[in-house]
């Protein structure tokens, strides 16, 4: 560095009335320094450096400010997954107990249902043995016959019908409506219409020369029939009839005959009186279904009848 010197003088001027001096005063010099044109330089270069250790130190801060939050979300994150994850483990577990507690309520129930539908089949079928061995007994004394039936037919409900001349009958069951029993008198005459099945319009049964006969009222001549069994009864005999049992006649086979006397499919029993009984000789039992009532209980049925 230069150093350069110059005296400055400084005129004061003082006025006097009777004379005027000029006094000089010296004045010590002043030292101005001047920089040399390296030392800029110098101090740029010292700026940068501080400049950049302030943008180093920055960054410095912000990554290590960062790379902290960054860990702690990648903790809090980490944590709130593990949370989560356990969370939805004991839902499901919770969800898998609570449907298994319900299989099992489920298959209590079915095990339970299962023992009360075993149990009221096995109630079903005592009370249909008990039933089916249950059995009642008829009696009337304007017919002149008695005889037992299953309970489950019900109760028998007898119509007597006055013709022009003489009478006709017919009962049906009151749980029953496909088995009934009736018969006319050996001078009934119909006065309307004739009943449903002209088989229970029956009056009389015999056999002659070799032939069984039957007697309905209102047809033209007896019917020649050939019964598939003769049950041996108290009051009399008792013949079992189908369609397959009436003989052909010149114009008529056996089935449209059979159907044209009410029988069809149908199968049905005559008894013959012994003892004819209050002008009764004869009558027609006609079961027209055997899921009801079974072949077996049919003529087992026949085999009670009696005229005690």
């Amino acid at each position: 560095m230069v150093e350069d010197t110059q005296p400055e003088e400084i005129t004061v001027e003082e006025e006097s009335k009777p004379k005027q001096k000029k006094v000089v005063t010296k004045r010590k010099a002043t030292t101005v320094k001047k920089e040399s044109p390296s030392e800029p330089v110098s101090r740029s270069r010292g700026d940068n450096q501080t400049v950049i250790s302030n943008i180093a130190t920055l960054l410095i801060t912000a990554l290590v400010v960062g790379g902290a939050i960054y860990a702690w979300q990648r903790i809090a994150v980490k944590d709130d997954l593990e949370n989560a994850e356990k969370n939805v483990t004991e839902t499901k577990l919770s969800f898998e107990k609570k449907i298994a507690d319900l299989k099992d309520k489920m298959k209590a129930v079915i095990d339970e249902n299962d023992n009360l539908k075993q149990t009221s089949e096995e109630l079903s079928g005592k009370l249909s043995n008990l039933l089916k061995g249950a059995v009642k007994e008829y009696e009337n004394e304007d017919l002149g016959l008695s005889f037992t039936y299953p309970a489950a037919l019900g109760v028998i409900n007898l119509e007597v019908v006055d013709g022009q001349t003489g009478k006709m009958f017919v009962a049906t069951f009151s749980e029953n409506d496909e088995f009934m029993f009736g018969g006319a008198t050996k001078d009934y005459a119909a006065s309307g219409t004739p009943a449903t099945s002209t088989l229970l319009l029956v009056q009389d049964w015999y056999i002659k020369s070799g032939m069984n006969k039957i007697e309905i009222a209102g047809a033209e001549a007896p019917i020649t029939v050939k019964p598939l069994s003769v049950i041996t009864a108290s009051i009399g005999d008792v013949m079992i009839l189908d369609s397959s049992c009436f003989t052909e006649s010149d114009e008529t086979n056996e089935e449209s005959m059979a159907e044209s006397y009410g029988l069809g499919q149908d199968v049905a029993a005559i008894l013959s009186y012994d003892k004819p009984a209050n002008g009764w000789n004869a009558m027609a039992f006609v079961n027209k279904n055997f899921a009801r009532l079974s072949m077996e209980d049919f003529e087992a049925m026949m085999s009670t009848l009696d005229n005690d």
